[in-house]
């Protein structure tokens, strides 16, 4: 089960990392250097409502990063990274609670704001910085994963 779990959890965090760098490159600056106007990209009837992606995918790494951590915390020559792949994971987790979702929320209400559309430029462009960091960041993590994985696959049979 260990490589199982950990297999999982790779592929999962691949599919969020890539799913971030696709956002980020090919949806967000169209959408983030137009609002308010840009908001019908997101709201509506034909609005793109990525938000069912990743109310899937996040449980379900969560879940497979849980069960990849039991089954290999104690393995010693991977021990270190799983630290710091744990506290990538909780960092981009916290990241995206208390600060990219309630302003993703905020433009796509941006519409019927008063805030002048300025404010929305100077906001969306400092969402975008912030993703790019992340999305480096949970790279890296991802990166960190894979050499986990062969360790664990040279390891074990």
């Amino acid at each position: 089960m260990q490589k199982k779990s950990f297999i999982i959890a790779t592929s999962l965090w691949g599919i969020l990392a890539g799913a971030m760098w696709y956002s980020a490159i090919v949806f967000f600056p169209p959408y983030l250097t137009h609002l308010p106007e840009s908001t019908s990209l997101v709201t509506g009837p034909y609005g793109i409502h990525e938000e069912n992606f990743w109310y899937i995918l996040q449980p379900l790494l969560l879940i497979a990063m849980v069960v990849m951590l039991y089954f290999n915390w104690k393995l010693k020559e991977i021990k270190k990274s799983l630290y710091i792949i744990l506290v990538i994971y909780v960092l981009a987790m916290l990241t995206a609670a208390f600060y990219f979702v309630p302003e993703l929320i905020a433009f796509a209400k941006s519409k019927n704001s008063e805030v002048p559309a300025g404010e929305w430029l100077r906001r969306g462009a400092m969402w975008r910085n912030m993703a790019w960091i992340r999305g480096v960041v949970m790279s890296y993590g991802f990166v960190l994963l894979l050499n986990c994985l062969t360790k664990i696959n040279n390891k074990t049979p």
